[in-house]
């Protein structure tokens, strides 16, 4: 993939429950749109590095807990 330029900005926000009920989720949440690729679930931070998320950097940053945050990532690079 030589000469490919990618650029994202991603948006990551702090949400807090505001029912103790809510905190029970444990099933997966389907996308509104029926686009079977999009799904949605609560994962426990502590479990992130189980779970394929990309870009890989955001792990990082979930983990550090503050917010709001600048951080340049460049996956698509060669090692």
């Amino acid at each position: 993939m030589e000469d490919f330029k990618y650029h994202e900005i991603m948006f990551v926000h702090k949400a807090e429950f505001t029912k103790e009920e809510d905190k029970k989720i444990d099933y997966t949440i389907k996308n509104i749109e029926g686009k079977d690729y999009l799904q949605y679930e609560w994962i426990d931070i502590e479990k992130i590095d189980e779970y394929p998320i990309v870009p890989k950097a955001i792990k990082g940053i979930l983990k550090q807990g503050e917010f709001p945050i600048h951080s340049i990532n460049n996956d698509m690079k060669k090692e």
